[in-house]
């Protein structure tokens, strides 16, 4: 009996550190950069995503002097873009305030890219990142004052040998300051849906394991059956 009591006590205390838990990481996942898939395209045997680009309230994109050192400069990255297609990656459409393209860097186009300090977004080895940087000089500082609504930047595209999974969930991490001090830390990630997974060799490896496995065991009961 008490040690029922115990555990029926321990339930509500573990419960509610649980949500606390949750509560915290929603700060610290709240999008300051906000991504969300505008629209697809076909380019040959080729998919362009268009990805519209949001600054979101109380938040401040600076080129120089910025909290994420180094450099002190901006930035988001989007993880695990599967099949991405050399060299495609475009800021053209990030016009606000006369910033693009010039204002923009594409930075890092490899398996790690620059991560959001204290983010931990997830992030698969093997999969490449891209990495966009405001840091040309003399971009402007651009300030979201609003403390309701997000201010959109543009859009920067990207091209994958592979097509839409609406249900595929590639992660990203963004870099910021708050916008009344410029000094409070905003870093963020968040999620957007992307190309088709493209699968691991071992899970490859497994598929054709099973495919032979079962496919032998056809056979042979056809085999038996024929006999």
């Amino acid at each position: 009996m008490k040690r029922s009591l115990k555990r029926s006590m321990w339930g509500p205390v573990l419960g509610l550190a649980a949500l606390l838990t949750l509560g915290w990481s929603g700060g610290q996942a709240r999008a300051d950069i906000l991504l969300n898939l505008g629209a697809t395209s076909p380019s040959g045997s080729n998919t362009v995503y268009t990805y519209n680009v949001n600054l979101q309230p109380d938040s401040q994109l600076t080129s120089g002097g910025g909290l994420n050192t180094p450099p002190p400069a901006n930035f988001f990255t989007i993880n695990d873009f599967d099949g991405y297609v050399s060299a495609s990656a475009s800021t053209a459409g990030l016009t606000l305030g006369g910033s693009a393209p010039g204002s923009w860097l594409i930075t890092d186009t490899n398996f790690t890219g620059r991560a959001a300090a204290g983010t931990g977004a997830p992030d698969s080895p093997g999969v490449i990142n891209i990495t966009f940087t405001y840091n040309s000089p003399p971009a402007p500082v651009i300030n979201n004052n609003s403390t309701t609504t997000s201010l959109q930047l543009g859009f920067v595209t990207l091209t994958s040998s592979r097509a839409l999974d609406p249900n595929r969930i590639l992660y990203y991490s963004g870099s910021t300051q708050d916008s009344q001090t410029g000094l409070r830390e905003a870093n963020n990630f968040n999620s957007v849906a992307g190309p088709t997974a493209i699968p691991e060799p071992g899970s490859l490896a497994l598929t054709a394991c099973l495919a032979f496995v079962f496919g032998g065991g056809a056979l042979l009961r056809r085999r038996r059956s024929q006999a």
